[in-house]
Order: C-alpha cells, then structure tokens, then sequence
C-alpha cells in the first residue's frame, strides 16, 4: 500500500490522485492532444516525402493527402506486423534513416499494385483498356448525349 508524502498542502501526495489529475487533465485538453498528434504525424509524413519524392512513383499525382509509402518489392503487411505496427511507418523510415526500398505512390496505385500485382499505369495502354464493355458503352452514352458511340453524336438527319 503506497504511503502518502508529506507534501506542501495542495500539490498531489499519491500516484492515485496524479493519475485523477492527469486523466482530467487529458479529457479537458483532449481536442489539444488530437490536434497535437494531427501535426505530428503530417510533420513527420511531409519529411518522409520530401526525401523520397513529393509525387507519385506511377501516375505523378502530387496532393500529399493523396501519397502514401509503398514497399517496392511487396512485404508491407508481413513488415508492419513483425516490427512497427500499422501507424508509425513514417516515424520507423525517419527513425531508420530513411532506407532503401521504399517508394512514393497515391492512394490509388498503392491500392492497384497491392491488389493486382502492378498499377493499371504500368499494365494497360488506356484508361479503360480492361473496363468491360458495357462500362464503356455507359460511358460513351453520357459523354455523347445519350448515343451509344461518337459516330452516332456526328451523323445527323
């Protein structure tokens, strides 16, 4: 059982009523402590960037809220559960001296490489090279005013 100190009156005499103090300190400061981490985190995310490159490896997309690290030869599931955890890959490149390895992709890519093996950028000579046919069809109707292809929208009565 802990003893209490013999403090000055007013200032806390036990780790029970510091813990009480710090708990409603936290949860009256609690928007501070969120914002603080906020910044943190992107402080940290935009010097990640910075040294690995500010844009897209594959399309060149450039919003920083948009880019996330990629691990070029794959790994990244088997990397985050053996050693850093989900949420401090910026602050474990940092920390690593920023290793080799490690590349800059959108949201999208890094999504399309994990999912498929290789970003659609780097696989297909057009946008809807795959897409199947009544995607394209949909889309050409409303890019030409409800006509199924673009001769239809030219040919006139």
């Amino acid at each position: 059982m802990l003893k209490p100190k013999l403090v000055k009156p007013g200032l806390m005499s036990t780790r029970k009523s510091k813990r009480a103090y710090d708990r409603d300190y936290y949860l009256s400061h609690k928007e501070d402590f969120r914002n603080n981490g906020i910044r943190s985190v992107l402080r940290r995310k935009m010097k990640v960037l910075a040294h690995y490159g500010e844009v897209c490896a594959c399309c060149g997309e450039s919003w920083p809220v948009f880019l996330t690290m990629d691990h070029i030869d794959g790994g990244g599931n088997a990397h985050r559960k053996a050693s850093i955890g989900a949420k401090v890959i910026y602050r474990w490149l940092v920390k690593n001296n920023y290793p080799p390895g490690f590349q800059v992709l959108c949201a999208n890519c890094n999504l399309a490489k994990h999912q498929k093996k290789v970003c659609p950028h780097q696989s297909t000579t057009g946008r809807n090279a795959h897409a199947p046919k009544s995607i394209l069809a949909h889309d050409n109707r409303l890019a030409f005013g409800g006509s199924s292809l673009p001769e239809d929208a030219s040919s006139g009565a």
